[in-house]
């Protein structure tokens, strides 16, 4: 949070202009329902843009309920979902190897690493942002699902659940099953045998 904060005194920029500030989809609960299969920009001078990512569309609309056309306000919600990413790979790498120092060096890594300052900064990358989150809370519960012996259709299901809405924030969250199969293949977990994995992870 400390890191990114001052970027809630910019402003609009590029894609936000056409994707919040002109955009009447975001701008009323029935304008977004009625849209929700449109595409992402679904702009004449767009045509070929062909991405669907309602999940992002969503938490605009969420944010002019919120904060109008504010732009810090905007801002301060890529902070929050970068944050949380943050605090989601430190209980992702705790979870994997029980150690604290761990968590807290790659969050932080994470955190400080310069790829992100995009996707933080500018509003319209918030696609990375909520893309990322929920493909976090997906290993997260996958994790869940591997090492607990309790409760462990509720974490498949939560994992299913997360991986389907943020193939709705950002495509390339289809890259989630690859994650499924290496978390399977070297965490230690209840499946047994590599056939009994390959089987887990042939769906």
């Amino acid at each position: 949070i400390l890191l990114y904060v001052n970027t809630v005194n910019y402003d609009f920029l590029k894609d936000d202009y056409r994707l919040i500030v002109e955009n009447p989809r975001i701008k009323t609960f029935d304008g977004f329902i009625g849209s929700i299969g449109s595409k992402f920009f679904s702009f004449p001078d767009f045509p070929y843009l062909h991405y669907w990512r309602p999940m992002t569309l969503l938490t605009f609309h969420a944010d002019y309920r919120l904060w109008g056309l504010k732009p810090a306000g905007y801002h301060f919600t890529n902070i929050l979902i970068n944050a949380l990413n943050a605090v989601l790979i430190f209980f992702i790498l705790f979870q994997v190897t029980s150690k604290l120092h761990y968590g807290f060096f790659g969050a932080l890594f994470f955190s400080l690493h310069p790829c992100h300052v995009e996707a933080a900064a500018w509003i319209s990358g918030r696609t990375d942002l909520l893309g990322a989150l929920l493909i976090f809370c997906a290993i997260f519960n996958l994790l869940k699902f591997l090492q607990k012996t309790d409760r462990r259709i509720l974490y498949y299901s939560l994992a299913m659940l997360f991986f389907i809405l943020a193939l709705l924030a950002k495509e390339n969250s289809v890259l989630f099953p690859l994650f499924v199969v290496a978390l399977v293949f070297t965490v230690p977990n209840h499946l047994q045998g590599t056939g009994k994995k390959l089987l887990f992870t042939l769906p």
